[in-house]
């Protein structure tokens, strides 16, 4: 219900960061607003092709900020991430004066497998906190959904209907030939489709 600075208020240079399977740093000055999201990518958030590319495809908000690149990789197997806030820096005169250290705001530990939701591992799908005011390392708090990039959580709920599938086509292989697939579908948007070969 109230703006979330990301840095420590009287030490401004001290920021927010991620860190296990992911790393980054948050820059200075950043607030949350009341209810506010914020999406930390794999990429240059502040090339302006790649930040518009990214909000296009995923329907992402104009208000959501978007930073990156984070280091490290999620890996679809399972893994561990951790908010930390940083804390007061030790103060002079003791051994490690001026050492500031960070303590654990979440800590989410996922998996591949029950009772972490494990449908659509690798297909595209986003595992996704249902409530961000429960326990975020119960994974009964999470599932897979379709992405909702810098919004709350978004259930499936009805799913798309195919109206007319893509029709087979043979392409020459070795002349790097494409082919192009079509489909019509209706439900709630936006649609993304994706083949896999075999």
């Amino acid at each position: 219900n109230e703006p979330v600075p990301l840095y420590d208020p009287a030490i401004p240079t001290n920021n927010w960061r991620l860190q296990d399977e992911v790393g980054f740093e948050f820059p200075q000055d950043v607030v949350l607003p009341p209810g506010g999201y914020a999406l930390v990518v794999n990429f240059d958030a502040s090339d302006p092709a790649l930040a518009e590319a990214f909000r296009e495809r995923y329907g992402m908000p104009a208000e959501a900020p978007l930073f990156g690149p984070y280091g490290g990789k999620l890996n679809n197997d399972g893994g561990r991430i951790e908010l930390m806030r940083p804390d007061e820096p030790e103060p002079p005169g003791t051994p490690d004066a001026g050492y500031v250290p960070y303590v654990l705001a979440e800590r989410i530990a996922y998996d591949a497998k029950a009772p972490w939701p494990t449908n659509n591992i690798g297909l595209g799908a986003s595992l996704q906190r249902i409530d961000v005011a429960a326990f975020g390392n119960d994974p009964a708090n999470w599932m897979t959904s379709a992405s909702s990039a810098g919004a709350g959580f978004s259930p499936c709920g009805t799913v798309a209907l195919i109206s007319q599938q893509p029709t087979n086509q043979t392409v020459v292989g070795y002349r790097n030939f494409s082919a192009r697939f079509t489909v019509a579908a209706s439900g709630p948007g936006p649609l993304r489709y994706q083949w896999f070969w075999n």
